[in-house]
């Protein structure tokens, strides 16, 4: 990125846009945990921001179910319901693992 200059306004922006404050989880049935809505009917409203931040093409289609949950409430969940849900979610597909390598 050499001669762009990015301004502190363009990187807030992209904070914003690219790294939210919540995450989409996908459940295969209702989860008592969170308020969700179908797939089928809310799935019109996940933006293409979210639907490419989110790889949501590679969420299983047996995933009814969407929940909007920000990270403050699933920061709240206990260690067990935490557990679950990451599991649940290793499974329908969502879930992606970053390994960073140290040279």
């Amino acid at each position: 990125m050499e001669n762009n200059r990015l301004t502190s306004r363009v990187l807030e922006i992209w904070e914003k846009r690219f790294v939210p404050d919540y995450d989409l989880l996908f459940f295969k049935h209702d989860p008592r945990e969170f308020k969700v809505i179908s797939r089928k009917d809310g799935y019109a409203n996940v933006s293409l921001d979210e639907r490419t931040l989110f790889l949501t093409w590679n969420v299983h289609p047996e995933a009814e179910w969407i929940a909007k949950v920000s990270n403050e409430l699933f920061l709240s969940l206990d260690k067990e319901s935490s557990k679950n849900v990451f599991y649940h979610n290793w499974n329908t597909g969502e879930v992606i693992i970053l390994s960073i390598k140290n040279s």
